[in-house]
């Protein structure tokens, strides 16, 4: 590796529960079988350079498999984490995009990203459902209390949603520049929400603290 280079990770661990030995992978993703045939069947840690496979591979009556870096790893949970020296530095994307995807993976394999295990949250509005639902507030709580509190929950819902989406728009646009820098193709990434949809979203949420 070197200045420049864009590293991937995945962790593939095995599901015990699941009879077909599913995996269930953290940053770069899990696999899943393909027809009858188990791509993994052992916990085991493989890299990626620029996108490229890294170990040694073995194809064998159209079946590609191999490319661990460390096999027969313990089981348990696993959070990623870098370590520098000499004033190295490094970006970590944990997805769903990457400028430099994984290709060239044993036949039946699929990744996903770490990404998908912290979910996006819910808009404001279905928020204030789920909260009124639980009826946390009693009966002899003054109405006007009642208005503040759901103006509160709807508030801070609202600033989680536009972190999110500022997020994934931030997140889209730095993939697309790392992949024009590299001259790479930007066909499947989704197009970016435009200012004027931006504003139409915060004017209706405007609205609805208005209602409320």
């Amino acid at each position: 590796f070197g200045p420049g280079d864009v590293v991937g990770f995945a962790i593939c661990l095995v599901d015990k529960d699941e009879s077909h030995n599913s995996l269930q992978d953290n940053f770069s993703g899990s696999s899943q079988t393909k027809k009858n045939y188990t791509p993994v069947t052992s916990n085991h840690i493989r890299f990626f350079k620029n996108g490229a496979p890294m170990g040694h591979f073995v194809v064998s009556r159209g079946v590609k498999t191999g490319g661990e870096a460390f096999n027969d790893i313990k089981s348990g949970t696993y959070y990623p984490a870098i370590s520098s020296y000499m004033g190295g530095t490094a970006r970590v994307n944990f997805g769903p995009h990457f400028i430099c995807p994984p290709r060239g993976l044993p036949t039946g394999m699929k990744l996903r990203p770490m990404s998908e295990m912290c979910p996006a949250p819910m808009e404001p509005e279905k928020v204030l459902e789920e909260f009124k639902k639980e009826k946390l507030l009693g009966k002899r709580v003054e109405t006007d209390i009642v208005d503040i509190i759901h103006k509160a929950v709807l508030m801070e819902a609202k600033m989680r949603y536009e972190a999110y989406q500022k997020y994934r728009r931030d997140h889209i646009e730095e993939v697309r520049k790392g992949r024009n820098d590299r001259g790479a193709g930007t066909g499947d990434l989704p197009p970016v929400e435009s200012t004027e949809s931006k504003n139409l979203e915060g004017k209706s949420m405007d609205d609805k603290f208005d209602q409320e």
